[in-house]
């Protein structure tokens, strides 16, 4: 399986981790900001073992997942996994502006999902008036990874 290229860019000889790699043969690689619930299950995913249930699939887990997915650039990893995580949380989708929005503006962006990804702009674009979308999220303490030309528009 090939490595993400974020990992690949770590492990090459300039990166304290490659030069401990090709030093002793194996590297460990803290990612203190990363929930280990999370990168453990899209580890699973990525390297085809039997990937543990998630605790709850909520859209707060499922930003969590969206936001390591993007950080890494695992999507074609988990194309099929996403759309089942997407599918089962449809419902959860909020019909009006509300913070959950800016997650499922994440999810929808991430995941490569147009229908959904389109519901919550119109919803975003109807309802902000001209306020700025900041993409911060309150609950997980991180920057949603949604683009600014996405926000802006």
């Amino acid at each position: 399986m090939m490595a993400s290229p974020v990992f690949k860019a770590m492990l090459k000889h300039c990166f304290m981790e490659g030069l401990t790699l090709r030093a002793t043969g194996k590297v460990e690689v803290p990612l203190p900001d990363d929930d280990p619930v999370a990168f453990a299950l899209l580890m699973d995913i990525v390297h085809g073992t039997k990937a543990r249930a998630p605790p709850q699939m909520d859209t707060l887990f499922l930003t969590t997942l969206a936001i390591l997915v993007d950080k890494y650039r695992l999507q074609q990893y988990v194309v099929t996994s996403s759309d089942m995580w997407v599918d089962s949380l449809r419902d959860e989708i909020p019909k009006t502006l509300t913070p959950d929005l800016l997650h499922w503006l994440c999810i929808s962006w991430v995941f490569r999902r147009p229908i959904e990804f389109n519901m919550v702009t119109r919803i975003a674009e109807r309802e902000s008036l001209g306020q700025d979308l900041d993409t911060y999220s309150q609950v997980l303490n991180a920057n949603l990874p949604i683009p600014q030309r996405v926000i802006g528009a």
